[in-house]
């Protein structure tokens, strides 16, 4: 039989065998009990001693101020010409978990400062009452550059009018007694205790706990447990939501937090109505200066030039230019007129039948009066010369008066004249005067025109922003925030955290990883062997395994017994059948050898000797260890002569060095002997071989007890008397890597016909056998964890 048929003997089928995997772990089941179990009971301890966490939430509708139809101070303020921006859902966002309003909650809700309920019982139920508290304090700092942490103090109610404080928690602070209502120096301020309505003499020996902490570090823990985001990216609104163990506590902060932004947001709005009345008022009163100024440079303009209106100015300027020319022609035509009636007169003085020109025109009465009595007495001379002669005495008489008369009018003519040459005059100046102001009326228009340009200009200016003012003042009267509550702080009751069913079941599966955890790491970290599935992963041929072996004998396998390692014996004894050939003369001689020290290969060797010799065999157990021998000590016998002897002293016979087993039949022992000092070129020599050659002859089974191979080639070097090498692996013991050596030897054949036993392999539980090959066994409990307590329970699945 050659190795692959050897390999075949115990071989299963290769791949990943799931039932295996569970069986692993299952083992263990009492270990994932016990890790369910305890964190089953952490879990209840914990939801028993924390405080539920209830959720608060509220909707808001974030308007564009845009969208409204009033007046917008930033559209005011764009007519002005200053630019003006529109806020996004993700500024408002900000806005909502900025500082300056989130402190501005803290301080009007003043969550800076709680009072906690110290449970009676165990003390480690700690409930906040918020306004449910039947004392309240108040705190002021005196040492704010120390007051950097939160500080909590124990306060407990000794009286209806006495309390006695002490530090908690890092806060030092030796106990002291004081009143209610009274200030009490603390050190880092001072602290004051009040009554609330909700105090009751019942409350007595009760504990409180006082905790007040850093308003910067209550805005920074609440920034972090505000949640603000967007319903969804279609709508403008916004939720807000936060958890905490008070419900009122929470709906009230998400409550000032939206009063503070609606409040800011009015102030921001009325900030720039503010600014813009401020700079109108502002403008007004300097155009209105400038205005006054023009106004006085109008004024003085009309007053320098003697204007009131320049258009009715001109039109005036030419009448009465038009009046003076006139006047000047008058004055000509009565001067014209006098010279003309002068002339008259001359040229007949002394003629007194010739009458006077008469309503020539003459504006001086007088002339025309003696004018037209002159032509009256002619007229009564020529009716009397008519009648009589120029010597009447009438006619002498007309005569006399018609020479005063004349002289008269010559004296008035002459006055006339000298008048009208005065008036005259002056006349011809006033024409001047206003023929030069009729020439510079265009100057003065154009002057005139640029003044009251500018005039206009400012006026259209003034009421513009009077306009305006009044829309500001509106605006400033009318303002709203751009934020609109849907839904105020609410809460459902039901507690967000801790969940039960999540913390329990939670709790069960961590009792299940943990364990679970443990052997799969211990199993990846784990470097040893530990059963016949790592000797099959090398393809090295496997005959059998043996479980550990728990007590102290050494020598396990006897006629009657029953136990797990005694019935692996006899399974590795039927299996050897399959493995020797049965066509050897003579006996079978059967080396046990290791990789290491250690691993059993003795214990092997005479326990498969002990099983050999029940049925009838004749068995010799040989040790062929020089350099270490352990034989003898494990069958309590004395050290004689043995191989070493007998290879080193020729003439020596084997019967001198073996030994008859005291207490069964068909067994001996030859031991190694004395330890030579050239163990290797011992077992090189030939009579090693007329050594085997004459324990064939007489006995069926000869067993050689052989030194470790990854240390020494005493094995390698004899192992050609072998039919068969069982090669020794223990169990939990040797470094997979090691398996290297038993590899290399079984594909180079060094060590001839081979086969793997794995020594020390924990059993599973009741009856041997179930997973390794050798049938279900006898239904006896060879299980002894229950006699080694809880540790003994963590037994690994080999």
């Amino acid at each position: 039989m050659n190795n692959s048929e050897i390999h075949d003997v115990s071989s299963e089928e290769e791949g990943v065998n799931i039932k295996d995997i569970l069986e692993r772990y299952l083992f263990h089941w009492k270990w994932i009990m016990m890790a369910i179990i305890f964190c089953v009971c952490i879990a209840y301890v914990y939801l028993r001693y924390t405080n539920p966490f209830y959720e608060s939430k509220a909707t808001v509708l974030i308007k564009d101020d845009k969208g409204g139809a009033g007046f917008s101070e930033m559209d005011m303020m764009k007519e002005l010409g200053f630019g003006g921006g529109s806020g996004s859902l993700e500024n408002e966002i900000e806005i909502y978990k900025s500082r300056s309003i989130l402190e501005k909650v803290v301080r009007n809700l003043q969550i800076n400062k709680s009072v906690v309920a110290v449970g009676d019982r165990s003390g480690l139920e700690r409930v906040e009452l918020y306004h449910n508290s039947p004392v309240y304090f108040d705190f002021k700092i005196t040492d704010s550059v120390a007051f950097t942490k939160t500080k909590e103090f124990e306060l407990k109610i000794l009286s209806t009018g006495e309390y006695e404080l002490r530090g908690e928690g890092e806060t030092e602070l030796a106990p002291i007694k004081t009143q209610y209502d009274t200030w009490k120096n603390i050190g880092i301020g001072e602290i004051r205790v009040i009554r609330t309505e909700k105090y009751n003499p019942d409350l007595l020996g009760r504990k409180y706990v006082l905790r007040v902490a850093p308003v910067e570090r209550v805005v920074t823990g609440l920034k972090k447990q505000l949640n603000v985001s967007a319903v969804n990216k279609d709508a403008d609104i916004l939720s807000l939501s936060i958890q905490g163990e008070v419900i009122q506590k929470n709906n009230d902060i998400l409550n000032e937090v939206i009063k503070q932004h609606r409040k800011n947001a009015i102030l921001d709005k009325n900030e720039v109505a503010e600014n813009t009345s401020n700079f109108i008022n502002k403008r007004l009163e300097l155009i209105q200066e400038q205005l006054t100024e023009i106004e006085n440079v109008g004024e003085k303009f009309k007053t320098d030039y003697g204007l009131m209106d320049v258009a009715s100015d001109a039109q005036k300027f030419y009448e009465q230019q038009a009046e003076a020319e006139k006047a000047v022609t008058q004055a000509e035509i009565q001067v014209n007129l006098a010279n003309y009636m002068t002339e008259y007169l001359v040229d007949y003085k002394d003629n007194f039948e010739v009458l006077l020109p008469a309503n020539l025109g003459f504006e001086d009465q007088a002339i025309n009066q003696m004018t037209a009595k002159y032509n009256e007495l002619v007229l009564e001379r020529n009716e009397l010369l008519k009648s009589s002669s120029p010597i009447n005495a009438n006619v002498l008489r007309i005569n006399s008066q018609l020479e005063q008369i004349k002289a008269s009018l010559v004296t008035g003519l002459d006055n006339l004249k000298s008048r009208l040459k005065i008036q005259l005059g002056i006349l011809r100046d006033q024409n001047k005067d206003y023929q030069k102001k009729i020439a510079t009326l265009p100057k003065f228009e154009k002057e005139y025109r640029s003044i009251l340009r500018q005039q206009e200009i400012k006026e259209s200016l003034y009421l513009f922003l009077l306009q305006k003012r009044e829309e500001s003042e509106i605006t400033l009267a009318s303002t709203i925030s751009n934020a609109k509550p849907i839904d105020m702080a609410y809460s459902d009751g039901i507690p967000v955290s801790p969940k039960k069913k999540i913390v329990f079941l939670g709790a069960f599966l961590l009792g299940i990883l943990i364990p679970v955890g443990i052997i799969y790491l211990r199993d990846l970290l784990d470097n040893k062997i530990h059963g016949q599935e790592d000797i099959e992963k090398l393809n090295l041929p496997f005959i059998g395994s043996v479980p550990m072996n728990e007590e102290k004998t050494k020598i396990i396998t006897q006629k009657d017994a029953r136990s797990p390692i005694a019935e692996a014996y006899r399974i590795l004894r039927t299996n050897l059948n399959f493995v020797l050939d049965k066509n050897i003369e003579g006996g079978k001689v059967i080396f046990s050898t290791s990789t290491i020290p250690g691993e059993g290969k003795t214990f092997t060797s005479l326990n498969l000797a002990y099983s050999l010799s029940f049925t009838g065999k004749k068995v010799v157990v040989v040790g062929l260890d020089l350099r270490k021998p352990k034989l003898l000590e494990y069958v309590d016998m004395p050290q004689g002569k043995g191989v070493s002897d007998f290879l080193a002293t020729p003439g020596l016979k084997l019967d001198a060095i073996t030994r008859k087993s005291p207490n069964t039949e068909n067994l001996y022992y030859i031991s190694s002997g004395s330890i030579p000092p050239n163990p290797s070129e011992l077992l090189m020599e030939d009579h090693l071989g007329v050594m085997f050659e004459e324990l064939r002859a007489k006995y069926d089974y000869v067993i050689v007890d052989t030194p470790p191979t990854s240390l020494v080639v005493d094995t390698v070097s004899a192992a050609k008397y072998a039919d068969v090498v069982l090669y020794v692996a223990r169990a939990n013991y040797l470094d997979k890597r090691l398996l290297k050596f038993a590899s290399d030897f079984y594909k180079n054949g060094k060590l001839g016909k081979m086969a793997m036993i794995v020594n020390g392999v924990k059993t599973k539980g009741r009856g041997y056998g179930y997973g390794y090959g050798y049938g279900y066994g006898y239904g006896v409990d060879f299980d002894n964890d229950q006699k080694k307590g809880i540790l003994g329970w963590f037994k690994r699945k080999s």
